[in-house]
């Protein structure tokens, strides 16, 4: 029989501190815990008792943008922790935790071994069976005009409408983040390149999303549209860094969510 994969986390951004075998859950100091990683084992979601200031949540669906690859390591800077600091220390009207549903390498369209499920499989799971969401941000497509630059923007689209509308059935608004720029990273293409800008378009004017958060328009270069502008490049050209997440953070106009 063909034992099923344990639940893993691959890409955590903290550090995980392991024994490298017997039981130490009593142990007093931490000289056993010889071993680390940067993954989470085993943890399929952490569930919190929010204070009574906290109208609900909104859930960040996204790859590995939104799990905040390359960001500083235990320091909590992926752009939905900016955006969670910024809630908590605001004077917004509407305040919410901000839960982070991303997987590293995710795709909208494909589910791929190690990438998880793809993102309409994995929402009623991840995203809409959670306690007391208010909203959706959905942030995915980037990897599927990556790998599959065949894909006409489209088929994209046509998924991202599969799951506004089962977003929208649950009662749920959502917000679409345009596809941020990729210009001089791994997997580059002149084909990806024009999908992701028409995506952007859709994104931007259809009405389909109950709002936009323009990311694309936020850390691109003014100079060269397709590409990061410099200060917000993790140095791969396909992530932000740092300074990059906190600009996505600050992207967001909290009088969307009403």
């Amino acid at each position: 029989m063909k034992q099923a994969p344990t639940t893993w986390h691959q890409r955590s951004n903290q550090t995980v501190y392991m024994s490298e075998k017997g039981n130490h859950t009593g142990d007093e100091k931490d000289s056993a815990y010889t071993s680390k990683e940067e993954a989470w084992f085993w943890l399929e979601r952490l569930e919190v008792v929010p204070d009574e200031s906290v109208d609900g949540s909104v859930v960040v669906m996204g790859s590995s943008i939104a799990n905040g690859n390359y960001s500083t390591l235990n320091a909590n800077r992926r752009w939905p922790d900016y955006l969670a600091n910024r809630m908590n220390s605001e004077n917004v009207e509407v305040k919410m935790s901000v839960l982070n549903a991303g997987i590293s390498a995710n795709h909208l369209i494909n589910s791929e071994e190690g990438k998880g499920q793809n993102a309409l499989a994995r929402l009623e799971r991840d995203v809409l069976s959670q306690e007391g969401i208010n909203g959706v941000i959905l942030h995915e497509g980037i990897n599927d005009l990556r790998h599959y630059p065949e894909y006409d923007s489209q088929k994209i689209i046509d998924r991202m409408k599969q799951i506004i509308k089962t977003t929208h059935e649950k009662g749920l608004p959502i917000y679409g983040g345009t596809l941020t720029p990729y210009k001089d990273s791994s997997m580059f293409t002149e084909e990806g390149e024009m999908t992701r800008q028409e995506v952007n378009e859709w994104i931007r004017t259809s009405g389909e999303f109950d709002a936009v958060i323009d990311f694309d328009r936020a850390l691109r270069d003014p100079d060269d549209p397709e590409k990061f502008l410099s200060k917000y490049d993790s140095g791969d050209h396909l992530h932000p860094n740092d300074e990059g997440y906190k600009k996505m953070a600050d992207e967001v106009d909290f009088s969307i969510f009403k």
